[in-house]
């Protein structure tokens, strides 16, 4: 779905003065090769004409494309696909990973004002999470994941957990040991409101995996008992 925008290779403009303007003699010759310039010159007309189309026409396509997605955004304003195929679209061809994050970020602004119901989209929340991560002061960053936190509790659990397995890595860079602590203690409370099911058992599996590779990627040394300490299991 990527596309790139289209290169620009500028041509010195052709001579105002052509050398035949310095000769002053054999004007059957010359008006014999002015009609042949003239000929090269309407066939040259017509190849710049062809390569400007060529040229124009990538980019007319990667606009047409953004107006698509962002009608569909707009027509289906709580459609989290549309809004990340958006997202994903526009930042195609940012240079650096801060332009696309920004990018991002004014897109996922734009989501959440059209609707205020993807303010609690788990996902659409972890995509901005990510993104301000790159950008954001770790004040700002700190207040965001508690606000997502928050306001994405009664969203799809599987969104959810996504969203609760990166807050525990977002800890683990940040805190160590200790932020996995910190982490495993929400998403206990978070599980610990759904009944039990074959569906959640899975999920703390996959949580109880994520943070027993946190600590392997620590090099702690006594990764398995600090992994069966009270504090890591549901």
């Amino acid at each position: 779905m990527r596309e790139k925008d289209a290169g620009y290779i500028g041509f010195p403009e052709k001579l105002n003065r052509s050398p035949l303007d310095s000769m002053e003699h054999a004007p059957a010759l010359r008006d014999e090769l002015d009609g042949d310039e003239s000929a090269k010159s309407a066939s040259g007309s017509e190849e710049s004409s062809s390569d400007e189309e060529l040229d124009t026409a990538p980019v007319d396509a990667t606009t047409q494309r953004t107006s698509s997605l962002e009608s569909a955004a707009l027509s289906q304003p709580t459609s989290t696909a549309a809004w990340l195929e958006l997202v994903e679209h526009l930042t195609s061809s940012s240079a650096t990973l801060e332009a696309k994050a920004q990018l991002a970020l004014s897109v996922l602004e734009r989501a959440f004002k059209t609707n205020l119901a993807n303010k609690r989209n788990a996902m659409l929340r972890k995509v901005m999470l990510a993104c301000g991560g790159v950008v954001w002061p770790q004040t700002r960053v700190e207040t965001e994941w508690e606000s997502a936190l928050q306001t994405t509790k009664s969203q799809d659990i599987g969104q959810r957990l996504g969203l609760l397995s990166d807050y525990m890595t977002y800890k683990l860079a940040m805190e160590g040991v200790d932020g996995i602590h910190d982490a495993m203690a929400t998403i206990r409370t978070d599980l610990r409101r759904l009944p039990n099911s074959l569906e959640v058992n899975r999920l703390q599996l996959r949580i109880m995996w994520r943070a027993a590779l946190g600590l392997s990627e620590l090099g702690k040394k006594n990764c398995r008992v600090a992994f069966m300490h009270s504090d890591m299991l549901f």
